[in-house]
């Protein structure tokens, strides 16, 4: 049973998973021979229970590849508040069962994967040097293919995420010639990798890390987060969504940005939704209500924190909500584009940068749409949700604040600003078509 498991593994049967939050639970389904089967497994005690759509013989060989898959890989499983038909599951009967595998199972960053993936960042590091140093060379479909091909081996490595961040480099490699913008893309990708390296070298086993979790494509559980962020409540409104379809990543990322209302800090959640998973994974979507969060924890990152909660209530906003937010907006001032700069300059590896600012109207120049913030102005960027704006500029912006995500123009050589949202004195009105 386990040799037949790990073949159903190594072909890659297994097609979605998922854990309980409570950890108790690993559900998700398998693809054998054009059939799709739905697996789950309860463990207590040092026994389980199990379900099967397909075979009704308690342990067999398709509950032992999804306890596998755990055992191997425990950051592939998306995180689920509680498995579907939980009733069901606990009423079947228990088995007691070891599962021994051929291979090592530590769920830890152990030697061996260490030194794997300290051999994966050195290759992708020669990766980004053969594309500085290729150029224009590196434009046909032969060069990039050869590329990806070496790309794809970072997998092997334990680095899904880093491997997702150089296709998607070198597909514009398909479209257009490389510019200043793709230099500068290669150059922040250069610097996470060596910063990765750097980590990588100094981190123990038993310690945790921050900006590899993320070249893993490591999946985050709430206890994890709670090493970082101490669990804090707040009270949120949410500026602006979208959702993003990223073919490389083959998912759905649907993005919030939020202010906490009694502090002024700012926010953003995202989901990632894998297109083989749509209908297992709850969807985001836009909220005009408050939120009234418990247990909020940060993921690692030193700029715009990306959060999760433990649970919510939602409330209507007052008007006294959005007084808080207007006051908490910030100046625009030669400090503030002076730090916006140092970030662009810093290639971090942390983006988007976001703000909200106070600003007393909207112009054109022959230079194009800035909005005015007193003695400095602010360059927009030529998009739908400017036009928008320009549609609303005939009211009174007096005492309004606009959320901007900051953007370089390569063309123009200077920093320009998405608008995302408009704050009035009584709403917040997004600003997408």
């Amino acid at each position: 049973m386990v040799l037949q498991a790990e073949a159903f593994l190594n072909d890659g049967a297994v097609e979605g998973a998922f854990v309980t939050k409570s950890g108790e639970i690993i559900f998700g389904d398998l693809w054998l021979k054009d059939k799709e089967i739905s697996v789950a497994v309860r463990a207590s005690e040092k026994q389980y229970q199990v379900y099967c759509s397909h075979c009704d013989e308690g342990v067999c060989s398709h509950i032992a590849t999804l306890i596998l898959c755990y055992q191997k890989n425990p950051e592939s499983f998306f995180i689920q508040d509680k498995y579907p038909d939980e009733a069901f599951l606990m009423s079947s009967r228990k088995f007691s069962f070891n599962l021994k595998t051929s291979k090592s199972t530590s769920l830890g960053l152990s030697k061996r994967k260490k030194k794997a993936m300290l051999t994966g960042l050195e290759m992708a590091e020669q990766l980004i040097i053969q594309l500085f140093e290729g150029g224009s060379g590196i434009g046909n479909s032969h060069d990039v293919s050869r590329v990806k091909e070496q790309v794809q081996r970072l997998d092997e490595y334990y680095l899904p995420g880093l491997k997702i961040m150089i296709i998607a480099l070198i597909e514009e490699l398909l479209i257009k010639k490389p510019d200043e913008q793709f230099l500068y893309e290669l150059e922040r990708l250069n610097c996470v990798i060596k910063k990765s390296i750097d980590e990588l070298e100094e981190i123990q086993e038993s310690l945790p890390f921050t900006l590899l979790h993320t070249l893993r494509g490591h999946i985050w559980k709430y206890k994890e987060l709670e090493y970082f962020s101490r669990p804090f409540d707040g009270r949120l409104m949410q500026f602006f969504f979208t959702v993003n379809e990223n073919l490389i990543a083959e998912r759905l990322e649907e993005i919030g940005y939020w202010i906490d209302v009694k502090t002024g800090e700012i926010f953003y959640t995202a989901n990632y939704r894998p297109f083989k998973a749509l209908r297992h994974i709850p969807e985001d979507d836009t909220i005009f209500d408050v939120l009234e969060a418990k247990g909020i924890v940060r993921y690692p990152g030193n700029l715009t924190p990306r959060i999760r909660w433990k649970s919510v209530q939602h409330t209507q906003p007052k008007s006294v909500d959005f007084q808080s937010i207007l006051q908490k907006a910030e100046d625009f001032n030669v400090a503030t584009g002076k730090s916006i700069k140092v970030f662009f300059r810093d290639k971090p590896f942390e983006q988007p940068y976001v703000k909200l600012i106070k600003f007393e109207d909207i112009f054109n120049t022959s230079s194009g749409i800035s909005l005015s913030t007193g003695d400095l102005f602010i360059p927009l960027k030529e998009c739908p949700e400017t036009d928008v704006l320009i549609c609303l500029s005939e009211g009174d912006f007096t005492g309004s604040a606009v959320f901007l995500e900051f953007y370089i123009n390569f063309q123009k050589n200077l920093i320009e600003a998405k608008p995302l949202s408009l704050v009035l004195k009584d709403k917040i009105l997004r600003l997408w078509i």
